[in-house]
């Protein structure tokens, strides 16, 4: 028996015009989301899409978390306090120059990748043919 695409995305857990978009691009003959998708196709948009949500972590955890160092009271009270912030592992930082450089080194990569061709050199036309008497 078929399944209607709202049915399929409420089970999915996913909104009802995003789903009919995803059918729509992958070629199905779909109009609205009381529009039935065969069962072996909604079988298998199941299966993959609830492994994509599974694969993908939930936007909370990709959120780095802050915490606050422990100061020293002697110098909580002559400072403000510093806050430090948990970089996730792999993630590539770099600062203010190093991203200035880059930018100078992508500007002389360009200025150099532009080829000034020369003029072209124009030939003389050839003389006329000569009249034979």
């Amino acid at each position: 028996m078929s399944v209607r695409i709202h049915e399929l995305a409420k089970r999915i857990g996913m909104d009802n015009k995003e789903l009919l978009a995803l059918l729509k691009g992958r070629g199905f003959d779909v109009k609205t989301v009381s529009s039935t998708v065969d069962p072996i196709s909604a079988e298998a948009l199941e299966g993959e899409l609830k492994a994509l949500q599974q694969a993908v972590p939930a936007p909370e955890a990709a959120v780095p978390e802050l915490s606050v160092p422990e100061v020293p009271t002697q110098v909580a009270s002559a400072a403000a306090p510093v806050f430090a912030t948990k970089v996730p592992q792999g993630v590539f930082v770099r600062s203010a120059a190093e991203v200035a450089q880059e930018k100078v080194d992508v500007e002389k990569a360009k200025q150099a990748a532009r080829v000034v061709a020369p003029p072209p050199v124009r030939q003389a036309p050839p003389p006329p043919p000569m009249a034979v008497r």
